[in-house]
């Protein structure tokens, strides 16, 4: 099994910690990543953009050669994350021994993690999975664009 380690940060921070992790071919313009991966550990792409501080948008379709345990920071901002699953499934625990929830194909979720405990992804060798995640910082939306609905959002989940 292997293991990989996303720090916090913003969208160009995430997509160089994969670039590193997988051994991709990563492009990048105007806040827009795309990160082709064709390697011993993986295969595939995994894009995103960042339409604002507060609103990242980022696209899954890739096969991984081994089991991986993807684990993300905990983040202080504590988004909130709409995922959505178009081919295969994907597990989802806050934290490495946490309860497991599976994504599985024509699936969403919605996550947030209010706590210190990293957010982690399980992937199966071998299977392809394709999903999208939409991820919304909800702290600090003063005098920000869409600040009420994003204000709402807060409220609501």
């Amino acid at each position: 099994m292997k293991k990989l380690y996303l720090n916090t940060g913003g969208l160009e921070t995430i997509f160089e910690n994969l670039q590193e992790s997988l051994q991709g071919t990563l492009t990048s313009d105007n806040d827009q990543y795309n990160l082709v991966v064709k390697s011993k550990n993986a295969k595939g792409t995994v894009s995103g953009i960042s339409f604002t501080k507060q609103l990242a948008y980022v696209d899954f379709d890739i096969e991984f050669n081994d089991d991986v345990v993807l684990s993300m920071e905990s983040s202080v901002n504590s988004p909130i994350v709409f995922a959505y699953c178009t081919e295969g499934n994907i597990e989802h625990s806050f934290g490495i021994n946490g309860d497991k929830k599976n994504l599985k194909s024509s699936q969403s979720g919605i996550l947030r993690n209010t706590s210190n405990i990293n957010s982690v992804l399980f992937f199966k060798a071998f299977q392809r999975v394709k999903f999208s995640i939409i991820s919304t910082n909800v702290s600090n939306v003063e005098n920000v664009e869409n600040s009420d609905l994003i204000a709402g959002l807060k409220t609501m989940f």
